[in-house]
């Protein structure tokens, strides 16, 4: 089915992202608040990721290097929710994942369904792995390039790690982020279910033979004793 499916373990303990972040650990899977700990850096910033991407495989994220629509002309299903990449209206992301999970070592996923799925749901792991620092601030940076609206990762971990030393302000923040993000995704699923059934019914039309009305069927009959009539006459 389409849409922006998928699941994985839900939530972390603020009191667990309060100790992986005193202890300076660096990858999601020991907290979210790890993940921005030692703030922007050449190496891990989105724009070397992109830049990274961008050679790999044509047009990934919203670049302007090419007017051309290119993820149209694919057969291929994201990764993630298993919805037709040529149906959507703005780029695939490329998603590093290795070469265990694929031969490429990254696959192509629908970014704004991924990104709202880790915001509602507060899950960093992703087709089986931990996001990193660096898919964080790609993805932010995917959404600001395509105009996909105010969703972004990096000021929910914020607000969070706020939260988990006692600002309510923040959990207010951080609740109301995850709440719009869960809004968010409920409607892109029901278009994209919407425009997936519309795409399987005009397949199903052009692949069913065209239909033999009665009227037709009558003049095919006509022409056909025309003809015998005429190979009698001239025997």
């Amino acid at each position: 089915g389409g849409g922006c499916g998928g699941g994985g373990s839900l939530g972390m303990p603020m009191d667990a992202s309060r100790s992986a972040a005193d202890e300076g650990a660096t990858s999601a899977s020991a907290a979210p608040s790890a993940v921005l700990s030692e703030g922007p850096s050449a190496e891990g910033s989105a724009e070397s990721v992109l830049s990274a991407d961008a050679s790999a495989a044509p047009s990934v994220g919203c670049g302007r290097r090419s007017g051309l629509r290119w993820w149209m002309q694919s057969d291929e299903l994201c990764a993630l929710s298993g919805f037709p990449l040529s149906l959507l209206p703005y780029p695939p992301f490329k998603f590093q994942v290795g070469r265990k999970i694929s031969p490429d070592g990254w696959v192509l996923v629908d970014g704004q369904c991924l990104i709202l799925k880790v915001l509602s749901e507060w899950n960093f792991e992703v087709l089986g792995r931990t996001l990193t620092r660096a898919n964080i601030e790609a993805l932010d940076e995917y959404m600001r390039r395509c105009k996909l609206g105010p969703w972004r990762v990096a000021p929910a971990i914020q607000a969070f790690v706020l939260a988990s030393r006692g600002d309510v302000a923040a959990l207010v923040e951080w609740e109301q982020r995850k709440g719009s993000a869960a809004e968010k995704l409920s409607k892109l699923q029901e278009i994209q279910r919407v425009r997936q059934g519309k795409q399987q019914r005009r397949g199903s039309k052009a692949a069913a033979p065209p239909e033999t009305s009665e009227a037709s069927f009558q003049l095919h009959l006509l022409l056909q004793q025309q003809q015998k009539q005429q190979q009698q006459q001239q025997q």
